[in-house]
């Protein structure tokens, strides 16, 4: 069993995760790469398997599907029937509730030529996503609606983490005292607890 573990907190950033966890001759493994953004906007937070997971109900926010999720859906949906992965989701019913309309959630063999196609789906992906941080720079959330948007933030990210399936690689391996300790540290707990009901320029 192997794994490391990095987070960065920041003005504009407020909970940045990359770490895996697993035996790779064994078992899957748990590789985890998400950015939560601090509330100067909602643009959804960044979530690899890939996923852009939603800051607001998408059930009620047609503009904001239209904003966010129309522009990815054409390359989510070529991806999805691509011959070569199948799909794959997660036994959480929390995590598969956080699921947005372009989560991709594939499965392949390890080669050089799956590689490729999820490099270059990935780095649209991801310079997508930064275009709309750069977009919502220009428009900032109003201060006085950032204090509710934490408050979502926070309980999606804490709740994520907390019924994510794959805890269970750590638990067994770790006990589960160390497995708890791991579990807030990936949470950021400290941190939500330094920051809560004070995002950025809020009033």
């Amino acid at each position: 069993m192997g794994g490391s573990f990095a987070a960065y907190s920041g003005e504009q950033v407020d909970w940045l995760v990359h770490s895996w966890l697993g035996n790779r001759k064994a078992s899957l493994l748990d590789m985890n790469a998400t950015v939560y953004l601090s509330q100067q906007s909602r643009v959804p937070k960044l979530f690899f398997y890939a996923d852009y997971t939603p800051r607001m109900d998408l059930r009620r926010n047609l503009d904001y599907v239209n904003q966010y999720y129309e522009p990815a859906n054409a390359s989510a949906i070529k991806l999805r029937g691509h011959p070569d992965f199948s799909w794959n989701w997660s036994h959480g019913n929390y995590l598969r509730g956080l699921m947005s309309p372009v989560c991709t959630s594939i499965m392949g063999e390890l080669n050089e030529a799956n590689i490729d196609v999820c490099e270059a789906y990935l780095q649209q992906f991801v310079d997508r996503w930064f275009g709309w941080i750069d977009q919502a720079e220009k428009q900032p959330l109003p201060a006085a609606e950032r204090v509710a948007q934490q408050h979502y933030d926070y309980y999606v990210r804490e709740a994520g983490y907390r019924t994510d399936p794959m805890n269970v690689l750590a638990l067994r391996a770790f006990g589960e005292a160390e497995f708890n300790r791991m579990l807030e540290l990936r949470i950021g707990s400290t941190q939500i607890a330094a920051k809560r009901g004070r995002p950025p320029g809020a009033p």
